[in-house]
């Protein structure tokens, strides 16, 4: 516990405030999608606000590029009254400004940093599912669990 403690004091200390938002959203991806939605779209309101955001697609090599085709997905949907995908090509919109405002804090020891948690988060998954499918699995046969 206090190797846990001991990681995220030197993570709050090692780490700007960019770069732990960046871990919050990489560490988001790996929650149910509504979650995600909710950080990557937190996270981009934070960008639009703390930044020019507009100078970013501009400085961006093919950023005027990336950022056309979720707007004509948002003009298309609108079109044919399609709300959900409206919102979904907004949260790409959200997602591919993140990736032009986040791309110049990475670095090797955060890159470092994610690739570990990636994996660490990846075998609590993993774990779970496995949990998660002999608890269904067992349903289905009409025992429980620990049967």
């Amino acid at each position: 516990m206090k190797q846990i403690k001991t990681f995220f004091d030197q993570f709050k200390h090692a780490y700007t405030m960019d770069e732990r938002i960046l871990s919050l959203v990489f560490v988001s991806l790996f929650l149910p999608w509504w979650i995600s939605m909710v950080v990557l779209c937190g996270a981009a309101m934070y960008v639009l606000v703390k930044t020019d955001f507009m100078k970013l697609i501009k400085d961006a090599s093919g950023g005027k590029v990336l950022m056309f085709i979720p707007i004509y997905c948002v003009v298309v949907s609108i079109f044919n009254e399609n709300w959900y995908g409206a919102a979904i090509s907004l949260g790409m919109a959200f997602a591919f400004l993140l990736v032009l405002h986040y791309r110049k804090y990475i670095h090797k020891d955060l890159f470092s940093l994610l690739v570990d948690v990636a994996i660490a988060v990846s075998l609590i998954a993993v774990v779970y599912g496995v949990f998660e499918q002999f608890y269904y699995m067992s349903q289905i046969e009409g025992m429980g669990f620990f049967d």
